[in-house]
C-alpha cells in the first residue's frame, strides 16, 4: 500500500511540475525576454549574484527540519519559530552582503533595485522551500508538490493576467515588475 501511495504522489508531483513549469517557461518568460530585450540579460546576471548569496539561508536548515519532522512532530513544531526567526536573522545579513556587493561593485540605481527584489525573492523562496522541508518530514507528498509549483503559478496568474488579458499589457512590462512577480 506505501509503494502505490509514493508512486501515486511521485506521478502527481511530476504530473504538476511538467504541466506548470514549460507553461511558465514559453507563455511568460518568453513574452517578457522578447519585451525587455537586452535587459533580461541584466536580469539574469542580477538574479545569479543574488543566487549565489542565497547559500546562506540554507546551511543546512532543510534537512535538520525534514529529519525532525519525520522522527518527533512536537520537537518539530517546537524549532518551528526559532528556526524562523534565525531564518529573518540571516536574511538581515544578506541584506548587508548584497548592500557590500553594490559597494564593491558600483552597481547602478536599476541593477541595485533589482537585486534588491531579486533578493527578496530568493528569500520568500528559502522560505517555501523551508516549509516543503517540513512537509515532507511529515509525509505530506501533495502539499509538497503544490508549494514546489506555487510561485510559478503565482507567476503565470500575474504576469499571464498583465501580459495577455491587460489592454496595456505590454506597456507595463519592465524588468522590474517581472522580478517583483517573480
Amino acid at each position: 500500500m506505501k509503494e502505490r501511495s509514493f508512486y501515486s504522489n511521485l506521478f502527481f508531483s511530476l504530473g504538476l511540475n511538467l504541466l506548470v513549469k514549460p507553461l511558465a517557461i514559453f507563455l511568460i518568460d518568453a513574452a517578457v525576454q522578447n519585451e525587455v530585450g537586452a535587459e533580461y540579460g541584466l536580469y539574469f546576471a542580477v538574479f545569479n549574484l543574488s543566487l549565489i548569496f542565497s547559500i546562506l539561508f540554507d546551511l543546512g536548515i532543510n534537512n535538520l527540519s525534514t529529519k525532525e519532522a519525520s522522527q518527533n512532530i512536537e520537537a518539530a513544531k517546537l524549532q518551528f519559530t526559532s528556526i524562523f526567526t534565525f531564518r529573518i536573522t540571516i536574511m538581515l545579513f544578506y541584506l548587508v552582503g548584497l548592500f557590500c556587493c553594490n559597494l564593491y561593485l558600483r552597481l547602478s540605481w536599476v541593477e541595485y533595485k533589482l537585486i534588491l527584489i531579486l533578493g527578496l525573492n530568493q528569500f520568500l523562496i528559502a522560505n517555501i522551500a523551508y516549509f516543503r522541508s517540513f512537509f515532507a518530514g511529515l509525509q505530506w507528498f501533495r502539499i509538497d508538490a503544490l508549494f514546489s509549483v506555487l510561485d510559478r503559478i503565482l507567476l503565470i496568474c500575474s504576469m499571464g493576467y498583465i501580459i495577455y488579458l491587460h489592454p496595456d499589457g505590454f506597456k507595463l512590462v519592465h524588468i522590474e515588475s517581472y522580478a517583483l512577480f517573480q
